[in-house]
């Protein structure tokens, strides 16, 4: 039997696409409702503010509970240990290089 994994990228490709950056309350909706509709993994957008970020990552964490939480990591140490701060609490974290 084939297992077909849902994957979400709706946080990621907004990130990328607007010019102005969605609100906590946006991203969290995103994160819980594709979480609802049975997504395997949920692709969050890269760390750009690690403030900001660690905040709204960390409080998806805490709601997403079913879904792996992807993050890319970027290529320096300080961006791979940015990355694990936001989501090593997850219950199925992973790191994209």
């Amino acid at each position: 039997m084939k297992k077909i994994e849902i994957v979400d990228v709706t946080l990621k490709k907004l990130s990328e696409e607007r010019e102005v950056s969605l609100l906590f309350r946006e991203k969290m909706a995103i994160a819980v409702n594709a979480m609802q509709i049975g997504a395997n993994v949920i692709e969050l957008p890269a760390v750009k503010n690690s403030r900001e970020d660690a905040i709204i990552y960390k409080s998806i964490v805490q709601n997403v509970q079913n879904a792996i939480l992807s993050i890319p990591v970027g290529f320096s140490k300080e961006s791979v240990a940015s990355a694990w701060e936001c989501i090593k609490h997850a219950k199925n974290p992973r790191l994209q290089i």
